[in-house]
């Protein structure tokens, strides 16, 4: 019985991380597709953060994928095979607030953090 108690927060963390890399996806991409990340969904898959949305103007259905390493990302559209390595995305959490950093078009965003 109480290996069952000790398992059961090892789930809830991997949940938690899941949770947070879906978060840094959704503002990473919000910020260079002018989109507000609260519209997105996401699920990760072999510790990949994927996310989607319907975009308003036209529904049309997006997805991209994000590669999370060191207050750094790096994505792709979710039917590409390559990152875009020379288009990473910069990111720092302070509190309950993300500041994501374009380097291709010089602009940061601030968004809410939930941790």
């Amino acid at each position: 019985m109480l290996v069952g108690w000790l398992a059961a927060p090892a789930i809830v963390v991997a949940s938690d991380i899941d949770d947070k890399k879906i978060s840094i996806c959704k503002c990473a991409i919000g910020n260079i597709m002018f989109r507000n990340p609260s519209i997105m969904d996401g699920v990760v898959e072999n510790g990949i953060p994927h996310v989607y949305y319907i975009r308003s103007s036209d529904k049309t259905f997006w997805q991209y994928k994000c590669k999370i390493e060191s207050g750094t990302v790096f994505w792709a559209k979710e039917d590409e095979k390559d990152w875009r390595y020379k288009e990473p995305i910069l990111y720092e959490i302070h509190g309950n607030e993300i500041s994501v950093y374009d380097t291709i078009l010089k602009r940061t965003k601030i968004y809410p953090f939930i941790q």
